[in-house]
């Protein structure tokens, strides 16, 4: 069995034939032609062949064709889902590649917000409750990576069903997907690359917060928001999203990326603009079509804001200087840079973006 660690982690590091580091893990002690790196985050250098949408993607097809324990040792640099997933595919790869399919996708509802089964968002939810419980308490890192592979190992032998806490998460996202589906919100899609939500002031009522409330990364399925990305993804995962809420004063609106733009998701189609960055965590914006519908649409405003799109965006941190938190990459806002009502509908806005997203 291949060993894991956790560089956060206060215990003693295992010597290694091999370091493998996952999702973006950095150590002085890699040395190129001997050690493998197996990410996603962009400038990642995992080999060709075993490139893959997340790091535990790139895990599972890494064990697909090195299953041997070369005296391998797994190293993660923080704590994520994904990044313990891929740990664990390390640890375990028989079991692993057994539940691939779910694993990965398991791996993608916390890095990219994207939607899965049931089975597999009671996973997700399971794994990240045992991470966060670890963080909150401050339990070692290598003692909360174990933990959650624990879990992995519960759930995947089916012994999970009852968790009704979990499952109670997943209802919830269902009740958003209905609402949806009835029409409360509504969602066109006006071109391939486009879609857009209209959440009506009878839907958000006194949930203003909770309607433009964008979630942290790796967030729980109780996610804080009204209208959760992981339900638009259900339908619109590698589409560009606009959500418009309707409050006093007119519209708020959003321009959402997929999850995944973030990152270097081979399978997944990503929208032009985002670039490295010369910090770490940080991706530079430039996507001179956005700009110039913004300078359009903040040309017909009557309302004293303005259509902010950034220069920079911080996946993993808070608002850029000049917008909200990534993946928002268009907002309107006032000048003590809080969201604020547009005098302009969302067809309006929608028109706009059709020619920028087609």
């Amino acid at each position: 069995m291949r060993r894991f660690h956790c560089l956060l982690s206060r215990e003693p590091r295992p010597d290694a034939g091999r370091l493998i580091a996952v999702d973006g893990a950095r150590d002085p002690m890699l040395l190129a032609g001997r050690d493998v790196e197996l990410g996603h985050w962009r400038g990642h250098r995992t080999p060709q062949a075993w490139r893959a949408d997340t790091a535990t993607g790139a895990a599972l097809r890494y064990v697909s064709e090195r299953n041997a324990d070369e005296g391998d040792v797994a190293l993660t640099g923080h704590m994520a889902v994904d990044a313990i997933l891929a740990a664990f595919v390390l640890v375990q790869p028989e079991l692993a590649l057994n539940h691939g399919t779910n694993l990965a996708l398991c791996s993608e509802v916390g890095d990219f917000w994207s939607w899965a089964s049931p089975e597999v968002l009671v996973l997700y939810e399971a794994v990240n409750r045992r991470m966060r419980r670890g963080l909150r308490e401050k339990e070692d890192a290598n003692s909360v990576c174990r933990g959650c592979f624990g879990v992995v190992e519960r759930y995947l032998g089916g012994l999970g069903r009852d968790d009704s806490e979990a499952r109670e998460a997943v209802e919830l996202l269902n009740a958003q997907v209905a609402l949806v589906e009835d029409g409360g919100i509504q969602r066109r899609v006006p071109t391939e690359r486009l879609a857009t939500y209209l959440l009506p002031a009878s839907v958000v009522s006194t949930r203003l917060a909770e309607a433009l409330f964008i979630p942290q990364f790796d967030a729980p399925l109780r996610d804080g928001a009204l209208l959760s990305p992981r339900v638009r993804a259900r339908l619109d995962a590698q589409r560009v999203v606009l959500v418009s809420v309707e409050a006093q004063g007119g519209w708020f609106h959003d321009v959402w990326f997929p999850g995944h733009a973030w990152a270097e998701a081979p399978s997944l189609w990503t929208p032009p603009g985002i670039s490295r960055g010369t910090a770490d965590h940080e991706l530079r914006f430039h996507l001179p079509e956005l700009a110039r519908a913004a300078d359009g649409l903040q040309a017909e405003e009557r309302n004293p804001v303005f259509w902010a799109v950034p220069e920079k965006v911080y996946p993993f941190q808070g608002p850029a200087k000049r917008g909200r938190k990534f993946p928002v990459v268009t907002s309107v806002l006032s000048e003590a840079l809080e969201p604020s009502p547009s005098s302009l509908h969302p067809q309006r806005v929608a028109a706009a973006l059709q020619a920028v997203f087609a």
